[in-house]
């Protein structure tokens, strides 16, 4: 046993089987092994608890466990803050298929031997929710002396804690994002991955996937049709980066990606925001980062506010495709007849076609190939007839130079459709900040106009505003990287300096107001005014209590409760969920 656990080559009997090893350089802090696919992560965490459970079995053996370790505990954490309205997860690398429920390979049974095995009430609440919110059945194994004990636990802690609600978190170890909103039928999730994209991953730095109305809106195509190292479509189509929401530069796949960096993550009043980048996945861009918004309208409808900047390279494809088996349409554009040969890659390449020193790829995939100017605002709409819901992606005019209308094909698997609608909205320029709004609705759509705001004078920095009028209302949401100093819009009724800002007025007046890393958000005599920025240093640490110190004391510590706080250094951050804040007397 003491072989298991010692550092070393498991493959060479004279070192060790490097159990403790795997958990330093392996694991990752929020509890994933060194695979994307969220499906494949499960088998790790499966292992280590059939050689735990083996451990058990010699109580005598003291000196190894992997019961006191944090990064054990949080392997069954993981899967559980990966769901997305209690019936999905998003479908990262090798995981699923196209539009498929699933949660990323846990049960609730798995949640109960957490609960028994580390006691921790949080387990609990999470067995209960991945068992339709209720203790009723739930038990032990069948080798436990009590296992119908686990019942009454459970029901006694959720009569004291409440249930587990799920809310909008960062796996900054990991890479996802995830911003959450509503209840019940009405809940809604959008997942922004920025994680590794190798092992059993696909090249999809970026990528982001939509639930609501009880669908996957915007489905990863999940596993490949054959999981081998000749299978052509594999690589060139199903993980490449082509084929995913996110953006291809000069038609290339991405690079390897092990990590990006989040520059926020935040739950607001109306609205969520994240905030991510890369530096890895194209070699030749300076800037390739994404902002999402998920904006409450009503218990039932919302929009997602969609800025992708890249900077670098020439051609930039900003990728999206909705609904499965939806009838597809658009506004705005006016296509040009479908390409009589060939695909997107050319009109001489016929599909799936493969040779030896194709530096692009991917585009081969991509037929029925039709385009259209952009200058102007359009919209690509998925309309689910049989269940009366639809998702429609508007871009205001200038975003891009061309829209690229194309037929992708899913993997060969059950339940997937023969053939999805593909847009592209493309720029050549070497500098793209791409704008649009995506919005879920049921029967009709809440969005009634979409357009840009421009500043009332030139500013230093790079910004993206956008008014949304929806539900009765108008909302402003703003963007801005680099820069200092306050923009004015609206002959000066609106003022904003900040990374991120959200505004939402109706007839009776500002109702909303967010802002993110700012000092200054103004709607006429509406105001939010920060004196100086949220940022301090990190003065102690108690990794048993899972504490930080600060160096300066903060004017309502209480607000950052629930929050999301990114901790960094000049070579990594980091991102954490505070579940408690107070000021010390020293």
């Amino acid at each position: 046993l003491d072989w298991v656990f010692k550092d070393g080559d498991a493959r060479r009997p004279d070192q060790g089987g490097n159990m403790s090893g795997i958990f330093k350089t392996k694991v990752d802090d929020d509890g994933m092994g060194n695979e994307a696919s969220p499906a494949y992560n499960s088998l790790w965490r499966n292992l280590f608890r059939s050689i735990s459970d083996i451990l058990a079995l010699y109580p005598k053996y003291t000196r190894n466990s992997f019961i006191n370790n944090p990064k054990y505990k949080k392997m069954f954490q993981a899967p559980v803050r990966l769901g997305c309205i209690g019936k999905f997860s998003p479908h990262i690398g090798d995981t699923g298929s196209t539009g498929s429920p699933g949660l990323a390979s846990v049960s609730a049974a798995d949640l109960v031997y957490a609960f028994q095995t580390f006691g921790d009430a949080e387990f609990a609440q999470m067995a209960a929710l991945l068992n339709g919110g209720s203790a009723k059945g739930l038990r032990g194994g069948i080798f436990d002396t009590e296992p119908e004990s686990v019942e009454p636990r459970i029901e006694a802690i959720l009569k004291e804690r409440g249930p587990c609600v799920l809310k909008t978190d960062n796996m900054p170890s990991y890479g996802c994002a995830i911003l959450r909103s509503g209840a019940g039928e009405n809940a809604r999730a959008l997942s922004l991955y920025y994680g590794r994209n190798i092992g059993h991953g696909h090249r999809d730095t970026l990528n982001v996937e939509l639930f609501g109305h009880g669908l996957n809106l915007m489905p990863d195509l999940g596993y490949p049709e054959y999981a081998t190292a000749d299978c052509a479509s594999r690589f060139e189509w199903t993980s490449h980066t082509i084929s995913h929401n996110t953006v291809t530069v000069d038609q290339r796949r991405q690079q390897t990606n092990l990590i990006g960096k989040s520059n926020f993550v935040v739950e607001g009043s109306e609205v969520s925001a994240a905030e991510v980048l890369s530096d890895e996945a194209y070699p030749q861009t300076s800037l390739y980062q994404r902002t999402v918004a998920m904006v409450d309208v009503s218990d039932e409808d919302f929009y997602v506010v969609d800025i992708f900047r890249v900077k670098g390279g020439k051609t930039h494809d900003y990728i999206f495709h909705g609904l499965p088996f939806a009838e597809f349409r658009t506004s705005g554009l006016a296509l040009s007849d479908a390409q009589a040969n060939g695909t997107l890659m050319g009109e001489d390449i016929e599909f799936g076609k493969t040779f030896d020193g194709m530096k692009t790829g991917g585009y081969q995939y991509l037929t029925n190939v039709r385009r259209a100017d952009a200058a102007r605002p359009w919209s690509a709409d998925w309309l689910l007839k049989c269940k009366k819901i639809g998702l429609r992606m508007t871009m205001p005019g200038g975003s891009a130079r061309e829209v690229i209308i194309a037929d992708g094909v899913p993997e060969a698997a059950p339940g997937n459709p023969d053939r999805m609608e593909y847009v592209l909205a493309r720029n050549d320029t070497g500098a793209s900040t791409f704008v649009s709004v995506i919005e879920p609705y049921k029967e009709k759509p809440s969005v009634r106009r979409v357009m840009t705001l421009e500043p009332d004078f030139a500013f230093p920095g790079e910004l993206a505003a956008v008014r949304v009028d929806a539900g009765g209302r108008t909302d402003y949401l703003f963007s801005r990287i680099a820069g200092a100093g306050s923009v004015l819009f609206e002959d000066g009724k609106v003022e904003f300096a900040g990374e991120f800002g959200f505004i939402s007025e109706d007839n009776s007046g500002v109702t909303s107001m967010t802002l993110v890393n700012g000092s200054v958000l103004r709607k006429g005599d509406h105001i939010i005014h920060v004196d100086a920025p949220s940022r301090a240093k990190i003065a102690a640490v108690d990794y048993r209590a899972n504490t930080i110190t600060l160096d300066r004391a903060l004017p309502t510590p209480t607000a950052l409760i629930g929050q999301v706080v990114v901790i960094s250094n000049p070579r990594h951050s980091a991102s954490f969920t505070v579940k408690s804040a107070e000021t010390q007397d020293n």
